[in-house]
This record gives structure tokens, sequence and C-alpha cells, in this order.
């Protein structure tokens, strides 16, 4: 699933500035699949998006989409995990 990776690279580094051509070399997803699954998660409330505040000339690039977790996002991966990882001690009730 795309999007569980992308979710999983912003929970790692919930304090972050994340952008779409990075997340696709750390994920290993290509470009059309990252941001495809950016835009899903952002409509989803799961993350948040803002526009880079830089100054084109300066910096010599346009600005980025920066994307980080929201607390809807964090609480969904939490839920996610617990669902897919084995419990201890037993079977479930």
């Amino acid at each position: 699933m795309h999007d569980l990776r992308l979710v999983r690279e912003l929970y790692h580094d919930l304090d972050g500035d994340h952008y779409g051509r990075n997340l696709a070399q750390v994920t290993g997803m290509s470009l059309t699949a990252t941001y495809t699954a950016l835009r899903k998660l952002e409509r989803l409330g799961w993350i948040a998006g803002r526009d880079e505040d830089i100054d084109p000339q300066t910096e010599g690039r346009q600005p980025r989409r920066l994307y980080h977790l929201t607390k809807n996002g964090i609480e969904q991966y939490h839920d996610i995990v617990r669902s897919i990882t084995p419990t201890t001690g037993g079977l479930p009730a």
C-alpha cells in the first residue's frame, strides 16, 4: 500500500519538512504514485501540506509543497499498526 509507506515515512520524522520528490526517493515510489497518494492523504485529512515560504530568485528553484502528518493521520497510523501487529500472551478474546 503506497499510502502507508508515505505515512510511515512522515511518522518517523514528525518534525521534519517533507516534500514529494524526497518522499518518492526514500520510499522507492514513482513520482506519479507519490503525488497521487499525497493528494489522497491530504483529502482524507491524514496529512497537511503547505507551500514553502522562499524567494525563488534567491533559492534558484520554485517553492516546494511541504507535508506533515496531522493528529488524525498519527491516530490512523497507530490503528493500522495495532491491527497488523501480532499480540503476545495468547489468542485475542
